[in-house]
């Protein structure tokens, strides 16, 4: 992995730190205020942000779990680094 590639990792799986941080929060709120309509608007706004960006995180950088292993060639599941090992 050259070293554009390894902080494109790190970068996509930092946003997925923070997009994980904001929809366990916000469901939290959602608890709560289970009626309140923009929060959920934007809790569904969050997720699909989310799958995008893991999605983009798996075909660039590998797989983040089982599921996301996608080629049909190849068996990459633990051989490209963990996200956290990611130069970091």
């Amino acid at each position: 992995m050259d070293q554009t590639q390894s902080r494109d990792c790190k970068q996509l799986y930092a946003r997925l730190q923070r997009l994980d941080f904001a929809i366990v929060e916000l469901a939290l709120y959602l608890d709560s205020y289970p009626d309140n309509v923009a929060a959920l608007d934007y809790y569904h706004k969050l997720i699909a942000e989310r799958e995008t960006v893991a999605k983009a995180y798996a075909q660039g950088c590998g797989p983040m779990t089982i599921m996301d292993n996608k080629n049909p060639a190849k068996w990459e599941w633990g051989q490209t680094p963990w996200p956290w090992q990611n130069d970091m």
